[in-house]
């Protein structure tokens, strides 16, 4: 909440007011939860949770690749931010073709962004 500068009541009523929250599943188990909202042409996810005992086994790729073929199609791009000291969320996100887009070092934050539409956007 500190970073976004933001209280409980706050972000509880964003949570409410803007996008979806999906279930992740892997078979018929609940593995993770995302959180996403479609801005027009740029597709933002705000989070991506995988439990931790699904972590390691292609959960948070497949679901990344999912997010992308569904809204492929209505989105130019995705957009998500991630904590500098989150490697392994890093590490996804550029495998998965994310760059970097922006840097906020004195929040330890860094927004990616991903081409996911049929034509480059500026």
């Amino acid at each position: 909440m500190e970073l976004m500068e933001l209280s409980w009541s706050e972000f509880q009523e964003l949570y409410r007011s803007r996008g979806q929250v999906r279930t992740i599943r892997h078979g018929r188990d609940v593995a993770g939860f995302y959180w996403l909202e479609d801005r027009g042409r740029e597709l933002h996810l705000h989070a991506i949770f995988v439990l931790p005992e699904f972590r390691g086994r292609g959960v948070g790729s497949a679901t990344m690749r999912q997010i992308e073929e569904e809204f492929s199609a209505d989105a130019d791009f995705i957009e998500l931010g991630v904590r500098d000291d989150n490697a392994g969320a890093r590490s996804l996100y550029k495998r998965q073709g994310f760059v970097v887009a922006e840097t906020l070092p004195d929040v330890g934050f860094t927004i990616m962004r991903k081409h996911i539409g049929n034509e480059p956007s500026n």
